[in-house]
């Protein structure tokens, strides 16, 4: 992941929060043309005009959650996982990889750091791949602006990503700017105008405020402008980092359930979304591995990061769905192991069926010492 520098000609004017540049004169933002360039002047068109010069159907950075282009902000409470998700994000993004089961367009990458110390941010980065189109600019100045971030993107080929994590630790504004529209507000809006024009994204790592009431885009701390600026909010929440965590998505995009979500440094694996709920993402996972190999409930347990507790739980479920059955006693000594039963598969164990010949019937029994897979070990016995 290549350092990037920041330019060092821009006066206290460009530094002000509150000041005009960022390299664009006022009055001259518009929605983005065909390949993020701006338009010269604030001239008028026609609808007919307009719809000439932007792309018929919407392109998207990950498929149907996040766009192309714009801004994007990713809330949630401290030290819930918010910076590993992102990270896991940008990862996708830079490699062109699937991020939570969806395509993603391969584009260059900006982390933008003002949070996490340098040895926890190393030991995220390298839980994984270090793609060659991913940056980063590690705290290289006291605070980051609009300006600043378009100086950035000028060493970049080609629009892409930027993730600038977090706002309170990149933007450090005075006492309640946060709750501002004059000053949270108007940098928002500032940061919307650079992502356009520039055909960027650009997203925002945000806190959540202290209401647990309160969910989704109500939930973000600070101004109104926090839910009416961004093109897309996700928040994410998980109470308890040994369990899997709830990404809600919201925004000018088609409706989206909530992802059920197992996120480690190492994975970040979207177990389904919460329409099913999290029990039937956890059954369809049983099955999913049971549909390989006949195991116990605590190699299940082991393999897949639930509690044995919830794997017996979810087997006696899918046991009485005529699902799965478990060959052994289920005792200590005898833990038994479970597999998946199939349609072609041979009928449970001691159930009679009729044999093709006329008047005979046959018995499935278990041979126990026979090296098979376990759903083989029968033998057809002539009644």
């Amino acid at each position: 992941m290549a350092e990037l520098t920041i330019a060092e000609d821009f006066g206290p004017e460009t530094i002000e929060l509150a000041g005009e540049g960022w390299g664009f004169e006022p009055g001259q933002f518009v929605s983005s043309p065909k390949g993020g360039s701006r338009a010269e002047t604030n001239q008028l068109q026609t609808w007919a005009e307009w719809l000439a010069t932007v792309p018929e159907e919407r392109e998207w950075t990950v498929e149907g959650i996040l766009p192309e282009s714009g801004l994007a902000v990713v809330a949630g409470r401290a030290k819930e996982g918010k910076s590993t998700l992102v990270i896991h994000l940008a990862r996708a993004v830079a490699s062109g990889q699937n991020f939570l089961g969806l395509a993603t367009k391969q584009k260059p990458v900006i982390y933008v750091n003002y949070e996490m110390p340098t040895d926890y941010l190393r030991s995220l980065l390298t839980s994984g791949d270090v793609p060659d189109k991913a940056h980063i600019s590690n705290r290289r100045t006291p605070s980051f602006t609009p300006a600043l971030a378009s100086s950035l993107m000028h060493q970049i080929d080609g629009p892409g990503l930027m993730v600038i994590d977090s706002f309170r630790g990149a933007f450090k504004l005075p006492a309640d700017g946060e709750n501002s529209a004059g000053v949270a507000g108007v940098l928002l809006r500032r940061f919307q105008d650079l992502a356009v024009t520039k055909g960027w994204l650009i997203l925002i790592i945000h806190h959540r405020n202290k209401k647990r009431d309160q969910t989704g885009s109500d939930s973000l701390s600070g101004t109104g402008d926090w839910t009416a600026a961004p093109d897309v909010i996700w928040t994410w929440v998980r109470s308890d980092p040994e369990k899997n965590g709830t990404l809600a998505i919201e925004g000018r995009i088609p409706p989206v359930e909530p992802f059920s979500v197992r996120l480690t440094p190492k994975e970040c694996h979207c177990l389904g979304t919460s329409r099913n709920g999290q029990a039937d993402n956890e059954k369809r996972m049983l099955l999913n591995s049971l549909a390989v190999l006949a195991k116990t409930a605590d190699q299940l347990a082991t393999e897949l990061s639930i509690p044995s507790g919830t794997v017996r739980k979810r087997l006696a479920a899918l046991e009485a769905e005529q699902s799965v059955r478990r060959n052994g006693a289920g005792k200590r000594n005898d833990p038994g192991v479970w597999e998946q039963i199939h349609s072609a598969q041979s009928p449970p164990l001691g159930k009679e069926t009729k044999n093709r010949l006329p008047g005979r019937r046959v018995k499935w029994d278990l041979i126990p010492n026979l090296k098979v897979s376990p759903a083989r070990r029968y033998l057809v016995r002539a009644l």
